[in-house]
């Protein structure tokens, strides 16, 4: 899809049946020329919305999630050719900048979260549940690791697993009482959500929460969590994406910790 496309979709979608959508459409085209600093926690807020349905939305449209439709917007406004003009005078002010503002973008995302009842739902669910299995791999695993040892120590049944065949068996035993939590950094896992797929199949009773996927995942008994970043701004890695997984695993823990003191 060309972006210049995407300002004739989002019109069409004013004229929407779903008046969600409508409304979604018009805050994109009334914040046109600002996307680049429009996170899709920003647009669910201004548009009345929620992350899930920001996602719906971009899906309607042709597009992977929001940081396929907001990219593709940011093309449309040129704002690439400007950060280029722009960093040939002063490129280690445009980084700081970029990633200093992503960064408070990430801490507000889980301040939203912890406002929302998320927080609370996570430390109910740990605390009810006879196991906690978390699934990621790499940062994820690694950073999920400490949160898990912590945990341990407090007395909860907890453990990470990235090995798939491992995953493959610890999924045939789940049940009913069981919590998993599964992790994308990079906001798109097909490994990570094909588990998914695989939980709901045979375990659609256990309780599960997909952390950080900005695709749609219409399934039951699922906690949908999304602090997808526009991290792809500055590079190709999750480091922001890794220190909002640590700070929501933080928060977390201090609940966890708070009530047994």
């Amino acid at each position: 899809m060309q972006s210049t496309d995407i300002k004739n979709l989002l019109l069409n979608k004013t004229n929407d049946p779903n008046n969600t959508y409508q409304l979604i459409a018009k805050t994109i085209l009334e914040n046109l020329n600002d996307m680049d600093n429009l996170s899709i926690t920003d647009l669910a807020l201004k548009s009345s919305s929620s992350t899930a349905t920001i996602t719906r939305f971009a899906l309607s449209l042709g597009f992977s999630g929001y940081k396929s439709l907001k990219y593709n917007i940011v093309l449309y406004n040129n704002r690439f050719a400007k950060t280029i003009q722009q960093a040939e005078t002063k490129p280690q002010d445009i980084f700081y900048d970029t990633y200093n503002r992503l960064k408070s973008e990430s801490i507000n995302q889980i301040m939203l979260l912890k406002r929302q009842g998320v927080i609370a739902t996570f430390v109910k669910e740990i605390q009810k549940a006879s196991k906690t299995t978390i699934i990621g791999f790499s940062l994820a695993k690694d950073l999920s690791i400490i949160f898990s040892q912590r945990l341990s120590r407090l007395g909860f049944n907890t453990e990470v697993i990235s090995d798939p065949n491992y995953i493959d068996g610890s999924i045939s035993t789940l049940t009913s009482d069981d919590f998993v939590i599964l992790i994308s950094l990079s906001g798109h896992n097909n490994l990570v959500l094909s588990y998914l797929k695989k939980i709901q199949i045979f375990h659609p009773k256990t309780k599960v929460a997909f952390l950080n996927c900005d695709e749609i995942t219409n399934f039951s008994n699922v906690i949908n969590v999304d602090f997808v970043s526009d991290e792809y701004l500055l590079w190709d890695n999750y480091s922001i994406a890794s220190q909002t997984l640590l700070q929501f695993w933080d928060y977390i823990y201090y609940e966890i910790f708070k009530e047994m003191k």
